[in-house]
């Protein structure tokens, strides 16, 4: 699994992201600051357990730090 992070003061470095899309009522898996295009950085998904997994595993395809944003508080 991704490694934990300190939250907010990580989040400026660069980290996967798992928060709830408002406007399309999904859940948005993100990769911020990395020198990628922003198609290959930005996942959505309908169903919790298949962002969790996507989640996780753009964090590891990318080496990258976890941060979740979802409102009922988890931390990966």
């Amino acid at each position: 699994m991704g490694d934990v992070i300190r939250f907010p003061v990580e989040r400026a470095r660069p980290h996967v992201m798992l928060s709830w899309d408002w406007a399309w009522d999904l859940y948005r898996i993100q990769a911020h600051g990395v020198p990628l295009p922003v198609a290959e950085t930005i996942e959505h998904c309908d169903h919790e357990g298949e962002a969790w997994d996507r989640f996780i595993s753009m964090g590891e395809r990318l080496g990258l730090p976890l941060v979740c944003c979802l409102q009922d508080g988890r931390a990966a």
